[in-house]
């Protein structure tokens, strides 16, 4: 027998939301949905900083690293650019003073100036078979004695500008050698100075990392029983030796990304090897 349904109960089934059902569902979307889009949103605020927390650390370490690795090789650290060696541009693109100008006190306490000075070699220091240069002196003779000769040395210079970290190279280019010493080491310019170039540049200063934001030093000396002493007021001394004790050097770099929401910082210790 054919059931026919009742017209009411076949209407009860077919109808949408009541008026009252709708203002229910469109009151918790209104409270729902912010919760939902703050959340969104913080998550995408902890991706971002994540993400630029570890590229900056990584890019960090890299730099920390280079400068690292050269210290150790370095023969000391020093307080100024001694006089044999020039510098076209000087710390401020300027060269009045030329290499004299240099200093590593840097123009504030979060713009250091790292100098040191390493033995000179002829090739780079991944060839395992370099040689130092030998300085052609009249105290002994260069074809029987060379390696009694005082070595040769070249200046490296860390500094900060316009957020950008450096690495400045000066070399000696006036004191006479020994007959077949060719220094590998080159003297470096800045990379935006391209036309009207001094005629010392031979290449242009190796860019570290961007967006640094504090670029500081701090020194230490190690005593006789091997307890870490800072050397005091280093940065207020007029003494030009007020460095020769350093023994290491503890660098900090500070970066922040390019809306400068975000900042990382970290440090590393540098004991150069050789005295």
């Amino acid at each position: 027998m054919l059931h026919i349904q009742p017209i009411n109960q076949l209407h009860r089934k077919q109808r949408g939301l009541t008026i009252v059902e709708l203002l229910i569902v469109l009151v918790l979307m209104g409270i729902l949905l912010p919760i939902l889009f703050t959340f969104l949103v913080n998550t995408y605020k902890d991706v971002f900083y994540l993400d630029y927390k570890v590229q900056s650390t990584s890019q960090t370490k890299l730099a920390l690293s280079f400068v690292e690795d050269n210290v150790r090789i370095s023969s000391g650290f020093l307080s100024s650019v001694p006089s044999p060696y020039t510098d076209a541009y000087g710390p401020h693109d300027t060269g009045s003073s030329g290499g004299q100008a240099w200093s590593y006190k840097g123009d504030s306490a979060t713009s250091r100036v790292l100098i040191s000075e390493s033995y000179a070699t002829n090739s780079t220091a991944f060839n395992s078979a370099r040689r130092p240069i030998y300085v052609n002196t009249a105290e002994f003779n260069c074809t029987t004695q060379m390696y009694y000769q005082p070595q040769l040395s070249y200046i490296s210079i860390y500094y900060l500008k316009n957020s950008t970290l450096y690495r400045r190279v000066l070399t000696d280019t006036t004191t006479a050698l020994c007959a077949g010493n060719t220094q590998q080491q080159k003297q470096s310019c800045p990379p935006y100075i391209t036309s009207g170039r001094d005629a010392s540049c031979q290449a242009n200063d190796e860019v570290l990392m961007s967006n640094v934001t504090e670029f500081t030093v701090e020194y230490f000396e190690v005593t006789i029983d091997g307890t870490s002493t800072q050397i005091d007021a280093s940065y207020t001394s007029s003494d030009p030796t007020v460095l020769d004790a350093a023994d290491y050097a503890n660098v900090t770099i500070t970066s922040t990304n390019k809306n400068g929401a975000v900042t990382n910082s970290l440090t590393q210790r540098m004991t150069k090897v050789n005295s």
